[in-house]
Order: C-alpha cells, then structure tokens, then sequence
C-alpha cells in the first residue's frame, strides 16, 4: 500500500499535529487515530517526524496498535526509512502479527517511484543488475536495490545514481558523463576502475572496498576512505590534495603522481603498494605499515627512509636509494635488480638475509656493509629446539 506526499507540509506544521498525540511529553496526550497517522504520511517522510508518529502508535495499548497496521505497512511501502525506524515498524509488526506483510512490503516493484527520507522527491526503484530495458529519463534519480550489478562499459545513466543498498557495484570502464550525484555502497564494493567523466565529490568514505584504477579524478576534491577499507587506485589521474588513506587496510597508489599530496601516512600493519613512483611528498611516512612494495621506484627525491618493522619489503629494480638504510627489522626482504651507487651504508637483520634478498652486493662497499644480528648455527637452532622439547613445548 503505496500513500504518496499528496498533501506536502513544513515539518514544523507536521510536528503541530502530532502533538496532542505525543505522550512522550505529556502523559495526559490523547491517543493517535489512523487518520491522523495518515495525514502525516501525506505531508512528509521526514524521518524524525516518521518516528514520533511510530512512537505514538507504539504507546498505545496492543489491542489498538493492531488498527494501525495500513499506516505501518505505507510508512515502508515504496519509501526509504533509516535502520532505527525500520527497527521500530518491526516490533509493530510482530505486536501485530503482520511481518510477512511488512517483509513484502519493504521490497519495492521494480521501476516504481520511492520516497526519499533524505529529499522530498520520488526516486525510481531498481531491482535489476544492469540497466538493459529500463526506461527513464536522463533527468531522474534512480535507487538500485540489486546486490550485484555490473554497469560496466555502459553510458546511458540517470542524473543520480544511489547505489547505496548493493554489495557489489561494477562501472568498469563506463562513462559517467551525464551523472551528477553518484552514490556508491555503504558497506560494500565499489569498482570504477576505467569509468570516465566521474562525478565531482563522490563519497569513498562508506564502501569496503573501492577500485579507482585509472581513473581521472580531476572533478575529486577530497577523498577520504573508511576505517579499514581497501583502495585500488594503480595508474590514477589528477588525485586531489587532499586524499586521506591514513584508516586503510590496504592501499595501491602504483604509477601515481603523489608529490603533492597533503597526507602521506598509513595505517599500521597496512598493506602499501607505491610501484613505479619517482616523486614523493615531503612528509613521506611508511615506519607502521607491515607490508612496503616500492619496486621500479626511484628515491632521488629521499633524503631518508624510515622503514621500521616490515613483514615483507619490496625494493626490486629500485634506484637512487638515500645514503642509509636499516633493513635490520624486515622479515623479507626482496632487491633484485635494485640499482646501488656504492656510496650507501646498509644494515642487514643478518647475512642470510642478505643472501635471500638477492642484492648484488658486489655494487657495495665492504665497508658499509653492517649486519644487526649473528647469524644463527645449525648448532644454535637444534638446541633452541630441543629447549623447547624439554620444557614440554612452552
């Protein structure tokens, strides 16, 4: 049961009416009618409004609650509510023993018109995961409540795309030319690695996961990523100044042009991909992350490098490294066909990491060749173990 804004009002009118019914303010509030709740819907779906009228139904006694199940059903019927709302009609419907009606009811028919609780305009509802056989115009705004869609190569789209409720989302190599506001999903992933003509501001800051390779980003403003997100960005354009990558899990900013940018940290035991890079910001910070791939890299532009503890570092066919290097807390390091001037002063963890490493170390001075620990004897390792034996594994 669909009720549409057909009486739009100023949320504070609204707010009038649902007064003498509010017994949250006064004890001594009237008891809400059918009528007046739809009354309500048919001026807003403003979502503090929708829960003070929900919250009035839900004061009623239980035998009354059951007169109010049309008004549950449309408060969720075609219109977009936010988790606490939706958490509230639930526990009507179950007073009510309506949820099947309720489930049915918060799954919209595809190219039906919903109700924004963000806006006061219509959206068009979108089940499907391509946009094939859809007919809308370019000026509409279309909500997708597919889980996985693929948009890629495609180029007809609407001026907003709200991809909000997917899990997945696929614009590979589409051409976003005629979008205006682009919404990506909240939890899931986003890939827009190819797509041309993005949107200006899009927000990363929601998606799990989003993949931007080779993506021009000249319309970015500022970019910021959630707390423990994945960002693919190998082989981008045009990143903005100010672009915060500091709360990822895992960031790939291969082949990028970053010696402008505002913010150069990264999270601690990240995962930091800079392959292919020759210029790099002045506050250049990679001491916390775990695993470090700056192969094909030249660090002319280095004064120094503060590594500390790596899991796994990567320096294959590096060049220009600063004057000192401490590799002496790496775990695995990897430097063939990296390129030594001779002049550097480097300290090993000990030789056979050294040797593993596969460093020409004939390129460097004997002399400046440190190691930080002895390198442990055949003899050493069989009597840690039978230690280890003795005192039962502890």
């Amino acid at each position: 049961m669909f009720v549409d804004i057909s009486n739009p009002k100023d949320t504070l009118k609204v707010e009038m009416l649902l007064q003498p019914f509010d017994k949250y303010y006064s004890p001594h509030a009237k008891d809400i009618t059918p009528d007046v709740a739809m009354n309500v819907l048919e001026a807003t779906n403003n979502p503090l409004t929708i829960k003070k009228m929900l919250n009035c139904i839900a004061s009623l006694p239980s035998h009354k609650q059951k007169e109010f199940q049309d008004v549950v059903l449309a408060t969720f019927s075609n219109r977009e509510q936010p988790n606490d709302i939706l958490v509230l009609g639930k526990k009507l419907a179950v007073a009510g023993n309506y949820e099947k009606k309720l489930s049915h009811a918060l799954k919209p028919q595809n190219g039906s018109y919903i109700l924004s609780s963000l806006e006061p305009q219509k959206c068009i509802a979108w089940t499907e995961d391509s946009f094939e056989e859809f007919n809308y115009s370019k000026d509409d705004r279309v909500k997708v409540f597919a889980k996985y869609c693929n948009f890629s190569e495609q180029r007809d789209f609407p001026k907003c795309l709200d991809c909000s409720s997917c899990k997945s989302v696929y614009f590979c190599g589409a051409d976003l030319q005629n979008v205006e506001q682009l919404i990506l999903p909240s939890q899931g992933v986003a890939n827009l690695s190819g797509a041309s003509h993005l949107p200006p501001n899009i927000d990363f800051s929601k998606s799990s996961e989003v993949i931007l390779e080779d993506c021009d980003l000249i319309n970015q403003t500022h970019m910021q990523f959630k707390k423990g997100a994945r960002a693919d960005l190998l082989g981008a354009q045009n990143l903005p100044e100010d672009i915060n990558v500091n709360d990822c899990v895992a960031i790939d900013l291969s082949y990028t042009d970053i010696a402008h940018l505002k913010y150069a940290s990264f999270k601690e035991d990240a995962f930091v991909y800079l392959r292919g890079i020759d210029r790099f910001p002045q506050n250049f910070n990679v001491a916390d992350c775990a695993v470090l791939d700056l192969s094909e890299c030249d660090l002319k532009t280095l004064s120094q490098l503060d590594l500390g503890h790596k899991y796994d570092l990567r320096l294959k066919q590096v060049k220009n490294f600063p004057k000192k290097l401490d590799f002496s807390q790496v775990d695995f390091l990897h430097l063939r066909e990296a390129s030594f001037n001779g002049d550097e002063e480097i300290i090993f963890k000990h030789k056979k990491q050294a040797r593993k490493s596969k460093a020409d170390l004939s390129l460097l001075k004997t002399d400046k060749i440190h190691f930080a620990q002895q390198e442990p004897s055949q003899g050493d390792i069989l009597a840690k173990l039978k230690g280890l034996f003795k005192s039962g594994g502890r």
